[in-house]
């Protein structure tokens, strides 16, 4: 028979034996008596207490494996989840904010929002999205700064749909916020014709779109009307 473990191995062994019996893991049947016998220097001896000691850490493993994958495919189901929710909610803010806008005297801009319309200069890359914003981006790579989003229509009373006006860009050094004014024309089709910085961060875009044709012959009915 062998001698019985130090005092000092044996408290070892019972804490490490508490500890397993907390883990939530399958614990091989008899651990705990086989701790009982090796303390008193029974037949499983410490060979036997290393194997069974292998033995309920390899299922506590097994089981860390199985909770881990569950628990990666629960934070995956929860981020797509999550990113559908975020969809939906920009879906519904779109909404609300087109509900908002004038699209014109019968809807005639409608077709421009959620559009974007670029114009590539020598240094720049201009871009203009309709009732959105205004952009700038170095030819040959760099960040975006903005020139404004959108405000309100800014043309005179008489033709109120023949300007955009784009406010609160990225501020100038030491300077206002950038801000362009944008001036529709007729055209037969719908693109960036021109952009010019007329005054310090304030920017003119002229812009031609089929649809301010309409507001045209809306202009000329009424003053043939008024005559």
């Amino acid at each position: 028979m062998p001698p019985p473990l130090p005092v000092a191995l044996q408290a070892k062994w019972y804490e490490t034996s508490r500890f397993l019996h907390e883990l939530p893991c399958l614990i091989p049947s008899g651990f705990f008596r086989w701790t009982v016998e090796m303390n008193e220097g029974g037949e499983n001896g410490v060979d036997g207490g290393e194997r069974k000691m292998l033995e309920a850490v390899s299922s506590c493993l097994d089981l860390g494996s199985d909770l881990e994958r569950t628990a990666e495919k629960a934070r995956n189901t929860f981020s797509e989840a999550e990113k559908s929710l975020k969809e939906v909610e920009s879906l519904i803010g779109n909404i609300e904010k087109e509900l908002t806008i004038d699209f014109g005297t019968d809807g005639e801009f409608a077709y421009m929002f959620n559009q974007c319309y670029e114009m590539t200069t020598n240094e720049y890359i201009y871009k203009l999205c309709p009732f959105n914003k205004v952009a700038q981006k170095p030819k040959h790579g760099g960040s975006e700064t903005s020139l404004g989003i959108w405000g309100s229509w800014a043309g005179p009373e008489h033709s109120r749909f023949s300007a955009m006006k784009y406010e609160h860009g990225t501020g100038c050094w030491q300077g206002p916020s950038r801000s362009t004014l944008v001036k529709l024309s007729c055209g037969k089709e719908t693109a960036v014709l021109s952009t010019s910085e007329p005054s310090r961060c304030e920017y003119l875009m002229e812009f031609s779109t089929p649809a301010f044709c309409q507001e045209e012959s809306y202009g000329e009915g009424t003053d043939h009307d008024e005559l």
